[in-house]
């Protein structure tokens, strides 16, 4: 069975896709900084706040909208509380006060209290008056502007735990799931449209991912991972082909597929040494599979994903329109060069994901704006991939490499041949979708 025939009968994995959280999602890191906590009259919050922001605009580079400008007595964190309670807080007039926070940078105290002093609360209280006052007695003055200091988060919660947390030690903070931390974490609603574009064919990309992983397991040359490129644009198209000709999305779901890259750890010799697979030539899995040896592990670039994202550069590099555009930069070669080792080791699903015929065949009879913008968008090195033999091919022969039940073996790489895509609609674009697969 040759490589497209495999390709193409390629089962799909059946389950749900997770978006895998990031190191600062699952271990957030906690800025904290100084902020001013007043109480003042309930009826003058509205001013209170005009007051404040005239004075003191909010610094754009600390958004804090994660904070409660206002809290009541019973919603302030119990240390806060007892701050105030300790001060002395006259308890008639707890229901005509509020809580104002202000945040950092903070003004001098003295100034704040000189600004606040019109809005202090009452607290002889109203029961306290009677219904015909003595002249003789002056009128008491108002309270003098307490301030305390407290911590505010800086950065907003990731969880409501962490939500919780905080209000009940801090300040009272409000969490917002659909708007966590750009900085560490993609918005949702990137990662909602990216979840349902790729939902259909998931299975198919994780399938192939799955198949370069025991590819690059069987070759001795890595451990059992393999990465898989989509994309998004060239789903564009496949979908809107589907949708005029009336079939399924998923018949053509490998045509989206830019690159796939397997584990090659154990394929480069250090300091003048053999390799791990010169070491052991012939032998699946190789045996430095069975521990962990940090020294054995190789660098970043071998592994997977930065593997397969070289792959695509390289691609890009090889292309002559690049090399026209990037003629008159001045740039090392030692800075853009593939590694010389692995240079020509591409196993056989790498190489025939990598130059295979792409989109440049699209053609319809009436094109479009969409048409011609994918055609020449540089997003997608596939649109320009030749027609000319794989220059790989033919500098080193590939060993055959068993991929699973389905095929035997296979060598070299083939060009599958597949009718021309009509143009695209018109669809919002969409992130680039890398998709990993551990074998066991």
């Amino acid at each position: 069975m040759d490589l497209a025939e495999t390709v193409k009968a390629i089962q799909p994995l059946r389950g749900e896709i997770v978006p895998i959280r990031t190191v600062q999602e699952t271990r957030p890191p906690e800025e904290f900084g100084d902020a001013f906590v007043a109480e003042v009259n309930v009826k003058g919050a509205a001013k209170v706040i005009k007051a404040l922001d005239s004075k003191y605009p909010r610094v754009p580079s600390l958004p804090l909208s994660h904070l409660r400008r206002f809290a009541k007595r019973d919603i302030l964190p119990a240390p806060l509380r007892a701050k105030f309670e300790a001060g002395g807080s006259s308890a008639v007039g707890e229901q005509k006060t509020i809580f104002v926070v202000i945040s950092p940078p903070l003004p001098p105290a003295e100034e704040l209290q000189e600004l606040l002093a019109p809005y202090a609360p009452d607290t002889y209280g109203s029961n306290t008056r009677s219904d015909s006052p003595d002249t003789s007695t002056p009128a008491p003055s108002p309270s003098k502007i307490r301030l305390f200091t407290t911590q505010i988060p800086l950065q907003p919660p990731f969880n409501s735990a962490q939500a919780e947390r905080w209000s009940n030690t801090l300040w009272p903070v409000v969490f917002n799931p659909a708007a966590p931390r750009s900085n560490v974490a993609p918005p949702p609603q990137i990662l909602n449209r990216a979840q349902d574009a790729i939902e259909p064919r998931a299975g198919y990309y994780l399938s192939l991912a799955r198949k370069v992983a025991a590819e690059a397991k069987q070759s001795g040359r890595g451990r059992g991972v393999g990465a898989v490129v989509v994309d998004p644009s060239i789903e564009a198209a496949i979908e809107a082909a589907a949708y005029e000709s009336g079939e399924s999305t998923t018949d053509r779901w490998m045509d989206a597929v830019l690159a796939v890259g397997g584990d090659v750890r154990f394929a480069r010799s250090e300091a003048g040494k053999p390799s791990q697979t010169d070491l052991h030539p012939g032998v699946a899995p190789n045996p430095a599979c069975a521990v962990f040896d940090a020294d054995l592990e190789g660098g970043p670039d071998l592994h997977a994903l930065m593997r397969v994202a070289e792959l695509v550069a390289r691609r890009r590099r090889e292309d002559p329109e690049h090399e026209e555009a990037t003629a008159a930069i001045s740039i090392p070669l030692t800075a853009i060069a593939t590694d010389p080792q692995l240079s020509l080791q591409l196993s056989p699903l790498e190489s025939y994901f990598l130059y295979q015929p792409g989109l440049s065949k699209i053609s319809t009879n009436a094109p479009t704006a969409d048409s011609e913008r994918l055609a020449s968008s540089p997003l997608s090195p596939k649109k320009r991939k030749h027609e000319e033999p794989n220059p790989e091919s033919t500098s080193a022969p590939l060993d055959t490499i068993s991929l699973g039940p389905s095929a035997q073996g296979v060598q070299g790489q083939a060009q599958p041949t597949t009718p021309p895509l009509p143009a695209p609609r018109h669809q919002p674009s969409r992130p680039s979708l890398t998709l990993q697969s551990r074998t066991p």
